[in-house]
């Protein structure tokens, strides 16, 4: 899958690449198309290149008065999609021009007609002799036929550098086409290489792919082999555990015997320990009984002996409350004759019925 992937990652690249050179080439030709202007007077045409942006009316009407050098004056008009004619003056109205111009497939045309200025010849001549006007003439002539030679000679060299400018062109034209050939050849030839390398890796992907299913062809004989060694220990296995199943079944009877036999054993101690705690309960029972027998008898004696105490000191108490209650008369008596004794050293008595009333 990681080949594939850089297969066409590769391939991918490449024919970007073809794109972009594509592109580029055809943004260079588009980048250099030539814009064509056609100046029409009086039923003749004729045609400039100018490649020169933005466009200058001055380089317009010096190119003018080169192809019509006759005209001292003349206006500049186009027709608009709207039929009506404007005037062209200013390099504005000239960019105008260009963009209402109908584009061909190399140039854009733009359609200019040149126009003679009226000039007004009319006004006072000066006065002097015919003779000075024939010399004045003269003079006109020379100076109309030299500036006419120069403007021939102007043209001529505009004329060239127009040619000149064409023939750069052309070859700049020229080398864009051979660097798109190149390109698309460059192009082609790393499709080509990327077509070898493509078969060379599908034929590499193919002994790849047989080495790899023979591989798998041994792995699954070593995998048939494996089961079958697998299986037979499995038999192996499962015989061993039949076996060790037995003997441990054999054990569990053994074991189960010699339980057996413990319980029994078991039992019979039990059973004999029984009979001897039986008998030592026996005892232990005429043993209680005894000593029940002779604490019931400790018991009533100790009882009447408590009965006779308690009557004893019965007895006590109440000759110790006698004795007290003969105290405490006594006290009190002692008590009334003190207090007497004390009221009468206080308080003299004078009649005798007082003392006997206090007494």
């Amino acid at each position: 899958a990681s080949t594939f992937s850089f297969l066409f990652l590769d391939f991918l690249r490449t024919f970007l690449l073809f794109v972009f050179v594509e592109e580029t080439t055809t943004t260079t030709m588009a980048d250099d198309k030539r814009i064509v202007m056609k100046l029409c007077h009086e039923g003749q045409i004729r045609r400039i290149n100018l490649v020169q942006r933005p466009l200058s009316i001055a380089e317009v009407q010096r190119a003018v008065s080169q192809l019509f050098p006759t005209e001292k004056a003349v206006q500049l008009t186009y027709t608009d999609e709207d039929g009506d004619k404007v005037t062209v003056s200013t390099d504005l109205e000239l960019e105008e021009a260009y963009n209402v111009a109908t584009e061909s497939s190399n140039a854009a045309i733009i359609r200019l007609n040149v126009e003679a200025k009226d000039v007004d010849l009319q006004g006072p001549h000066p006065s002097g002799s015919l003779l000075c006007m024939s010399f004045i003439d003269l003079l006109d002539k020379q100076q109309q036929q030299e500036a006419d030679k120069k403007r021939e000679e102007e043209a001529k060299k505009w004329a060239e550098e127009q040619k000149k400018r064409v023939a750069e062109e052309d070859r700049m034209v020229r080398e864009a086409e051979r660097a798109r050939q190149q390109a698309a050849e460059d192009a082609r030839r790393a499709l080509e290489a990327e077509e070898r390398r493509r078969k060379e890796e599908e034929e590499r992907l193919r002994a790849e792919q047989e080495r790899l299913e023979a591989k798998r062809k041994a792995e699954e004989e070593a995998s048939r082999r494996l089961e079958e060694e697998l299986q037979r220990l499995r038999i192996e296995a499962e015989r061993k555990e039949a076996e060790k199943k037995r003997i441990e079944a054999e054990e569990k009877r053994q074991r189960e015997a010699e339980e057996l036999a413990r319980k029994e054993a078991q039992r019979k101690a039990e059973e004999e320990e029984a009979l001897r705690i039986e008998k030592a309960l026996e005892e232990a029972k005429k043993a209680f009984e005894e000593d029940k027998s002779r604490a019931r008898e400790e018991a009533k004696k100790a009882a009447e002996e408590q009965r006779k105490a308690a009557e004893a000191e019965k007895k006590r108490k109440e000759e110790l409350r006698k004795a007290a209650e003969e105290q405490r008369k006594k006290d009190a008596q002692e008590k009334k004759e003190k207090q007497r004794q004390q009221y009468l050293a206080n308080h003299p008595v004078r009649e005798k019925g007082m003392i006997t009333l206090m007494s």
